[in-house]
Formats: C-alpha cells, sequence, structure tokens
C-alpha cells in the first residue's frame, strides 16, 4: 500500500486487516477493541464481529458488505484482467495527475529506483484502469448479475461516460468505514473521489454508483458532474476548463482510456 497516493488505503487496510483479525477473537472484541474505539458504532461493530466469526468468511467481505441493490454486486461481472502484455504502469508523472507527493511517498518511489525525481521520471504505480477494461459483447455473463452488468456499461457508454475499472469495491469499503466511525457520507465519497480517479483507479461513475447505497444519491446522466456534494455546482465549475462535460457533445463510448 506503501505506493498509494492516499492515506484512504491505509485506513482500509486497518480496518479489516487490523481490526478485522481483532473481531475474530471475542474476548479481543470485548477486552481490547471496545477499550480503545470510542467514536464509533459498537452496535454496527458487534454485527461485524458476528460476520467475520461466519465459518468460511473472508474478513475483507465480512467487514465491508455490499448493500442489497449496489452496483458493487456486479463488479466482476462488468470487468475481465488486461491481457498479460499490456503494461500496469500509471506512465504520467505526479504533476500530470495533479498529485502531490509526500515525502513519504518520494522516498518509496526511489526504492524503486534511486534517482527518481517526481519532476523527470513517472510514477512507478500501476493503475486499476490499466489492470482491468470493462467486458464487451458476449464476454458478459447470461445470469442476473451478468445482464445487470451489461445494461449498467450499455447505459453508461451510451451517455459517453468514462468507464475504467467496474463499480467500485475500494468505495464500498470506504463507505462502510465511514458508516462505522460515523463519517459524513458525502466527505466520505468525496476523499474517494479525490484519489481515485487522479490514481487511474477508477473514473467518476464507479464511486458515485458504490455510493449510492449508503445515501449519496448522484444524477445519473451527464449532468453527474455538477452536483457533487458538499461542493456547490460554483466551485466544481471552477475546477478544469470551467465547462461541465454535459455543455460539451458527448463522445461516441464510454472509455477511462
Amino acid at each position: 500500500m506503501a505506493s498509494c497516493p492516499s492515506d484512504s488505503p491505509h485506513i482500509i487496510s486497518f480496518y479489516s486487516n487490523v481490526l478485522g483479525p481483532d473481531l475474530l477473537d471475542p474476548k479481543q472484541f470485548r477486552d481490547t477493541v471496545t477499550g480503545w474505539v470510542i467514536a464509533v458504532d459498537l452496535e454496527q461493530l458487534t454485527i461485524l464481529a458476528k460476520a467475520v466469526q461466519t465459518p468460511g468468511s473472508e474478513v475483507w467481505d465480512a467487514m465491508t458488505p455490499k448493500r442489497e441493490g449496489s452496483d458493487v454486486e456486479f463488479q466482476a461481472e462488468a470487468r475481465i484482467k488486461r491481457g498479460a502484455s499490456v503494461s500496469r504502469k500509471v506512465g504520467l508523472r505526479a504533476d500530470q495527475l495533479g498529485l502531490p507527493m509526500s515525502p513519504r511517498e518520494v522516498a518509496q518511489q526511489r526504492t524503486l529506483q534511486k534517482n527518481w525525481d517526481q519532476a523527470l521520471h513517472k510514477l512507478k504505480w500501476e493503475a486499476g484502469s490499466k489492470d482491468w477494461r470493462i467486458r464487451k459483447g458476449g464476454e458478459f455473463a447470461t445470469d442476473e448479475r451478468g445482464r445487470r452488468a451489461k445494461e449498467w456499461a450499455r447505459q453508461m457508454q451510451a451517455l459517453g461516460i468514462p468507464l475504467a475499472a467496474g463499480p467500485s469495491g475500494t468505495t464500498n469499503a470506504m463507505m462502510n468505514v465511514a458508516v462505522v466511525f460515523r463519517a459524513d457520507l458525502h466527505d466520505a465519497r468525496l476523499a474517494c473521489i479525490g484519489f481515485l480517479p487522479g490514481y487511474r483507479r477508477h473514473s467518476l461513475v464507479e464511486i458515485l454508483a458504490a455510493a449510492e447505497p449508503f445515501g449519496p444519491t448522484y444524477d445519473k446522466s451527464r449532468r453527474m458532474y455538477r452536483n457533487i456534494k458538499p461542493l456547490d455546482e460554483a466551485e466544481l465549475r471552477s475546477y478544469g476548463d470551467g465547462k461541465f462535460p454535459d455543455e460539451a457533445k458527448a463522445p461516441g463510448k464510454g472509455s477511462a482510456e
């Protein structure tokens, strides 16, 4: 996780990899977790504690459940791995992504290339949109989830909305974290928007779709870029070239590339 451009993945790791195993042990949960976690929803943590103790459960899945009807349910059916010959590298410098680098992140890059300079060299990160792509035509399964995935992809591509790696499982995880830690859900969604697209992990709609079952709604049209709470339309317009995508002619096909 050291190569990630945000602290959010570290929160996920803590939540599922550290807190999760603690929940596996009822005594540990009672004596340790409830002793230091004071700002969270302990009732929800208790539910999670029971879930991760279910025989055969994966801690990650138990800690980050998908809400019924969530588009994340068909993430696997929406995407497919790219071929082995395709580079997974993001292929851009930090300034091209608009991501400031912390001293720790620079140091991590230099463990991979001693003379690495953020002004000169491309990042050593791997991008989700380079690892995955949206399925096409006959690649979709014919079961219920496959049909949902195919229709979702068709609708987004008809609108010319960029797609990358399918509905965001990372966003689903972060929204679960926000619920347990009683964070503002629109702020939590905005945090995901702040790092996942820049890191080329997911496109905007993939984040909005994953966050919606937790409460934050979105406009399922090309106007979705105008309504991203807690930011108002005027502030959103100030980013980029001052125009929203719906003010330009829609391209023929939605893509992250």
